[in-house]
């Protein structure tokens, strides 16, 4: 296995996006839990143009700071994007489209690739966008269930 610096490997992505190529990169960070987990996950990104762009879509920017961030489209202001991971409760915003290098068009999660027609996507692009106030609450009430699940299903040798 060949290791990259983080630089190297973001001017080839680039490059590859810019050159209209299909990518897959890993997801990394908890911005957008629980629907995509860093070290877990991957996602499949292409060059789009503005007019592809609909709210709930995932889309990689660059910040004005020079990092890249994988996030939903919250809501679309004439030329301007307004985004926010899944996991958080603050819209960033207004990001250019030129800042938008690429959307996600396919999702692996937990090992599985996710088709456009499954639950967790709509779920996500539909509900859980409109829902921004409640997620802090809502992500508490999932986490205890989550590890209460886990623990009970650790106890019996079974894995969620």
């Amino acid at each position: 296995m060949k290791v990259v610096d983080n630089e190297s490997y973001l001017k080839e992505m680039l490059f590859l996006l810019q050159e209209n190529r299909q990518i897959a990169i890993p997801v990394s960070g908890n911005s957008m839990t629980p629907f995509l987990c860093g070290g877990r996950d991957f996602v499949i990104l292409r060059k789009c143009e503005k007019n592809e762009l609909r709210t709930g879509d995932i889309v990689l920017y660059q910040r004005i700071q020079g990092q890249f961030v994988l996030h939903r489209i919250q809501k679309i202001r004439g030329q301007n994007f307004y985004a926010i991971g899944d996991a958080q409760s603050v819209v960033e915003g207004p990001i250019s489209v030129e800042r938008i290098c690429g959307k996600v068009y396919g999702i692996q999660r937990k090992g599985r690739w996710l088709g456009h027609r499954n639950f967790f996507d709509w779920f996500f692009k539909k509900i859980w966008i409109h829902v921004i106030p409640l997620r802090r609450h809502i992500l508490i009430i999932w986490n205890r269930i989550h590890f209460s699940l886990a623990f009970c299903f650790q106890k019996c040798g079974k894995q969620i």
